[in-house]
């Protein structure tokens, strides 16, 4: 089984989220495009309980759309001098992310080798105040 790594965001209701990160097995071995069988993302609505149901799903996605075969270094990844190979773009309005609201947001890869492997980001949506 493969390990569970969370962080915790804050954003703006209506942008769209760059989630960015490293996926690499228990050896630090880079965990590539060729690695994973899939991947799915779930996003789950926290402040109205919903830990079970998600309000957005997208499942049985091509690992070649949000990972790399290296690493990349450029102005989305600022954590170390080594860089990402997840990347996902997240337009929050498709998602039905609304502003004032706390999500969770489940990247699950299947894996080859390390069977699921899960990403799970707790993101703060803050409002964005109209005049």
């Amino acid at each position: 089984m493969g390990k569970i790594l969370q962080v915790n965001a804050e954003a703006f209701e209506e942008e769209r989220l760059a989630n960015v990160g490293l996926l690499a097995g228990y050896d630090g071995e880079l965990i590539g495009p060729s690695g994973v069988l899939s991947w799915a993302l779930s996003v789950y609505d926290l402040t109205a309980g919903s830990t079970t149901t998600p309000v957005f799903a997208l499942l049985n996605q091509n690992p070649a759309l949000v990972l790399f075969p290296q690493l990349v270094l450029d102005g989305f990844w600022d954590y170390d001098d080594e860089g990402y190979n997840f990347l996902h773009i997240l337009d929050m309005a498709a998602a039905s992310i609304q502003g004032g609201r706390n999500y969770r947001l489940e990247y699950v890869f299947t894996t080859s080798a390390y069977g699921p492997v899960t990403m799970a980001i707790q993101l703060r949506v803050r409002e964005v105040m109209s005049l």
